[in-house]
């Protein structure tokens, strides 16, 4: 598998991540694996790209998504400091 194809898996699966309920550990998981093929400075920029989109959105539809992504986004960066 390609290094792009494999992000993108990797993007997809954290991204269902939020409709199936994987766990703090699971989403680390990924995040790991994510890192690993394209580096902390992606994951930390899309984890950013998700919160800073969602969050602006009214209908508080994404409250616990955003919330989550934060969680991840302090995940990663308690690991790379």
């Amino acid at each position: 598998m390609s290094c792009i194809a494999s992000l993108c898996m990797l993007k997809c699966m954290y991204q269902m991540g939020y409709t199936i309920k994987k766990s703090s550990e699971e989403r680390h998981d990924i995040l790991d694996a994510f890192i690993s093929i394209d580096g902390t400075e992606k994951a930390r920029k899309y984890l950013q790209f998700l919160i800073n989109t969602r969050s602006a959105m009214k209908n508080g539809v994404y409250e616990k998504a955003v919330s989550k992504w934060q969680e991840d986004l302090d995940y990663i960066s308690g690991n790379t400091q």
